[in-house]
């Protein structure tokens, strides 16, 4: 069985981040305020996770990466893939990772097969 693992040293910092959108906005010539529009996401809020250093929730960012044509995964970790960063997983950690998830809300059940939708979407062919 593999899973995702996510090092430390692979966890990008939050102006890599807003600097991969920035490129990402650049070369799509989608402004801010249309990623905004394209989105739902109030340009206000946009700007004030800019200006404050802060990550959009993750089902925000996938919206938004969605909206500018790329990967989640790219945008991110810099990254198109992250085939690399599976590993085989022990079954004590794979049981761990099912009693995470048992403990989850519907909401965030909801926002996880959501991201799953959007991974899977995000790697046919065409996307970045």
């Amino acid at each position: 069985m593999k899973i995702i693992a996510f090092p430390a040293e692979y966890i990008y910092s939050v102006l890599e981040f807003w600097k991969r959108i920035q490129e990402a906005l650049k070369d799509s010539e989608l402004s801010m305020a249309e990623v905004s529009r394209l989105t739902g996401i109030p340009h206000a809020t946009i700007s004030n996770w800019i200006r404050n250093d802060r990550y959009p929730p993750i089902d925000l960012a996938a919206r938004m990466a969605k909206a500018i044509g790329i990967s989640l995964e790219w945008m991110v970790y810099g990254k198109e893939s992250l085939d690399e960063y599976y590993e085989d997983i022990e079954p004590d950690k794979f049981f761990h990772l099912f009693r995470t998830l048992e403990s989850l809300n519907d909401k965030q059940i909801s926002v996880l097969e959501k991201m799953a939708q959007y991974l899977a979407e995000s790697n046919e062919p065409g996307a970045r």
